[in-house]
C-alpha cells in the first residue's frame, strides 16, 4: 500500500532503497524561525541538540469579519555532527474558515524542503478537504488524502488544523479583556 507520495512505486526514493542506498535528496540548510515582524510568534527554543532531530510547528490564527484566517508552518530538522541545522522538511499552509460553520474556505500547501521530487504533488490535493468542518480534520484528513494524494508530513499540518476553534476562542477571549 502506498502511504506517501514521496514513497510511490518506482520513484526516487524506492528506486534508491533497492539499489541499497539510502541518499536524501533535498536537505538544505535551516535558516532562522524567527521573523522580524513577528517576535512573539515562537516560544523560546530548548538549546540545539549536539546531534538530532526537533519539529517545529506554528499555526497563527487571525479573525477578520466573519473569518478565521491560518498561516500555518512546520519543519523537521536534523542537527549535524558540526553543529550546522539542516531543513529535512518544510511545509506552510494558508487557509481561512467560516466562523459561523467551521469550515475550510480556501486552503494553499506550499511545500518549501521535502526529501524527494514526487514529495511536492501531494500540496495540490489540499484542496480536497475545502467545505469541510476543520474541526474533524484529525480523522478526515487520513480518510481523504490517502496514496498518491498523500503526504505523511503535510497530512499531520493539516490535521493539526483542528485546534484552530481552541486558537480562535482565545482570540474572542483576549478582545472582551480589550
Amino acid at each position: 500500500k502506498i502511504i506517501c507520495s514521496g514513497l510511490r512505486p518506482d520513484g526516487f526514493a524506492q528506486t534508491l532503497l533497492s539499489a541499497g542506498e539510502s541518499k536524501i535528496e533535498a536537505v538544505r540548510p535551516a535558516g532562522s524561525l524567527e521573523r522580524e515582524r513577528d517576535p512573539l510568534g515562537w516560544h523560546e527554543m530548548p538549546p540545539d541538540p549536539q546531534i538530532g532531530m526537533r519539529r517545529h510547528r506554528r499555526i497563527d490564527v487571525w479573525r477578520e469579519d466573519d473569518r478565521l484566517f491560518l498561516d500555518a508552518f512546520f519543519r523537521d530538522a536534523v542537527w549535524e555532527p558540526d553543529g550546522s541545522q539542516k531543513a529535512l522538511h518544510e511545509y506552510s499552509v494558508e487557509a481561512s474558515v467560516g466562523i459561523d460553520c467551521g469550515t475550510l474556505l480556501s486552503v494553499q500547501a506550499t511545500p518549501r524542503v521535502l526529501p524527494y521530487p514526487e514529495c511536492a504533488s501531494a500540496a495540490s490535493h489540499a484542496d480536497a478537504m475545502l467545505g469541510r468542518p476543520i474541526a474533524g480534520f484529525r480523522t478526515e484528513v487520513q480518510k481523504t488524502l490517502t496514496e498518491l494524494r498523500a503526504c505523511t508530513h503535510l497530512n499531520d499540518m493539516l490535521r493539526c488544523l483542528a485546534e484552530v476553534p481552541s486558537l480562535a476562542a482565545l482570540i474572542e477571549v483576549a478582545t472582551d479583556e480589550i
